[in-house]
């Protein structure tokens, strides 16, 4: 029997091989990862592979038992935001034409874990929750176009804290041990909080899998401080947070069509470097509303334990920067002794409303 599971050193695989013809052993708890480190641990592991040449029948069925992901809910996030909110200092100031302050504005929980709009809110969501999909819209459409108020002078450009309910199709997959693939769920959210030099913002759709940054944002500009991505697969994860240069701009209010910039980001054995390009203004439709949208194309490549190379194309509100679409592409590679291993990551999301959940 080969048996490989929990917590331990490949290595005595290999030993316990040699003198028993029952092996029960364990795979390490290292990293995968698709745009960083894969090599350690399934180098060690496939070194196994080679060696036994059993390991394929007996092993990977138990790795792939291992593998099973769950989708974050819309109320989870929220319940993650009220945690976040109870352990924190208040912030006081508010900047965006989609910060909801005192006077009845904004969303209130009815107790029923739904939320209901205040009279005086900017940008009610005429679609409900379970309205249709959001679609895109050329300039023309004859839609209600809803006005982008700007943001008070000298305070921060940046959406009001909350939690984002997005459209969304897409999965990522790794094609080690025989292959795994998540999908998405229809809905995920994006999770806005204030603090640090401006915001936070948190993507998060499966339990295994997460992105977030840290953004630094003044009046005009939003500059990346630092970025965290999560993946799990095979009952594994690996969490890498990559600092990036000072003053990695991602958004600017007042930066023109065309406009590029470039930064990196990096950690101890992963370089990223990134270029961000402002590719036109357009019009989304959001909960039936027309709303005008920054389009936005970042490309990355990364060097190091890895290779990966992504695209993101992003529509955000041109005042604030909140993501009002994203459709993105990453593909990474890692060599090992039985060849690459490859994760590829595809997904759509649209903003099915521009008032969040709080």
């Amino acid at each position: 029997m080969v048996l490989i599971r929990g917590k331990g050193e490949t290595d005595g695989c290999v030993r316990q091989f040699l003198t028993s013809d029952d092996l029960e052993c364990t795979v390490p708890n290292v990293p995968l990862s698709s745009n960083s480190a894969l090599q350690s641990w399934l180098r060690r592991l496939l070194a196994v592979v080679i060696a036994l040449d059993l390991v394929v029948a007996g092993g990977i069925s138990v790795l792939h038992a291992n593998d099973s992901t769950s989708p974050v809910t819309a109320d989870a996030a929220v319940e993650a935001f009220r945690a976040t909110r109870q352990s924190t200092t208040p912030t006081t100031a508010t900047s965006s034409p989609l910060d909801t302050g005192a006077g009845g504005q904004g969303t209130t929980d009815n107790g029923g874990g739904e939320e209901t709009e205040g009279p005086d809110s900017a940008t009610p969501d005429s679609s409900g929750a379970d309205g249709p999909p959001p679609t895109t819209a050329g300039p023309a459409d004859g839609g209600d176009r809803t006005s982008n108020p700007i943001p008070t002078p000298g305070t921060p450009a940046r959406p009001a804290e909350g939690v984002y309910s997005y459209d969304t199709s897409g999965h990522e997959r790794l094609d080690a041990l025989g292959g795994a693939r998540h999908e998405y769920p229809d809905q995920t959210t994006l999770t806005i909080t204030h603090g640090g030099c401006g915001l936070r913002e948190r993507w998060q759709p499966l339990d295994g899998r997460y992105d977030e940054r840290s953004v630094c944002a003044t009046a005009t500009t939003h500059a990346i401080e630092w970025y965290e991505s999560s993946r799990s697969f095979f009952g594994q994860t690996d969490t890498r947070r990559l600092t990036c240069d000072a003053g990695a701009v991602a958004f600017s209010t007042d930066a023109p069509v065309g406009t590029e910039y470039r930064h990196r980001c990096t950690d101890p054995d992963t370089d990223a470097r990134n270029v961000v390009t402002v590719l036109a203004d357009e019009d989304l439709v959001i909960g039936g509303r027309t709303v005008r949208a920054r389009r936005i194309r970042s490309v990355s490549d990364v060097t190091g334990d890895s290779r990966a190379h992504s695209e993101i194309d992003s529509w955000v509100h041109p005042e604030t920067g909140l993501t009002l679409r994203r459709v993105s592409l990453l593909d990474g590679t890692s060599t090992g002794p039985s060849g690459d291993v490859r994760y590829h990551e595809e997904y759509t999301m649209q903003l099915r409303s521009l008032q969040p959940r709080t």
